[in-house]
C-alpha cells in the first residue's frame, strides 16, 4: 500500500514539475483518498493553491501537512507563508514562535522573521498615520467651531 502511495505521489510530482497542475492535483487527491493525513500530498496541494494565487485554499492543506509531520521545516514555512499572504500576521508570528520553540535555537527562520518585522513597521506606520489623521480632524473641527463664533 505504501509503495502505491509513493508511486502516485511521485507521478503527481512529475506532473507538477511539468506544469500539468490538473493531473498533479488528481494524483495528490488519489493519495489523500488512500491516506487523508499524507503530509506530502497535503503540502503539495497547498503549493498548487499558492501557485495559482489561492492561499485561502492552500492554508488547510498546509495545516494538515504540518499536523502530520511537525519535523518538516518546509511545512512550517509554507504554513506561515500562506498566513502572511492572507494578512494573518499575528497568527503567522505565533506559528513562527512555535516553530522556533519546536526546533530550538539551531534552526534559522531569518527570512520569515524579516518579513514579519517589516510588516510590523508598516502597520505601526499606518497606525501612526491614523492617529495623526484623527488629531488633524479634531484640530479642523475646532478651527471650524472657532470660525463660526467669529
Amino acid at each position: 500500500m505504501e509503495n502505491t502511495i509513493n508511486q502516485i505521489l511521485e507521478e503527481g510530482i512529475e506532473f507538477h514539475k511539468k506544469g500539468n497542475l490538473k493531473d498533479a492535483l488528481h494524483c495528490y487527491n488519489k493519495v489523500l483518498e488512500i491516506n487523508p493525513k499524507n503530509a506530502d500530498a497535503n503540502h503539495n496541494i497547498g503549493i498548487l493553491g499558492l501557485g495559482v494565487g489561492k492561499p485561502e485554499h492552500a492554508l488547510p492543506f498546509f495545516k494538515s501537512a504540518l499536523e502530520s509531520n511537525l519535523n518538516s521545516k518546509q511545512f512550517w514555512e509554507s504554513y506561515i507563508n500562506a498566513l502572511l499572504k492572507l494578512n494573518r500576521n499575528k497568527e503567522a508570528n505565533t506559528v513562527l514562535n512555535n516553530a522556533k520553540l519546536f526546533f530550538g535555537k539551531g534552526e534559522n527562520f531569518t527570512h520569515l522573521e524579516e518579513i514579519l518585522g517589516k510588516l510590523d513597521k508598516v502597520y505601526a506606520s499606518i497606525n501612526n498615520n491614523k492617529e495623526s489623521a484623527e488629531k488633524f480632524d479634531e484640530m479642523m473641527k475646532k478651527s471650524r467651531e472657532l470660525a463660526k463664533k467669529n
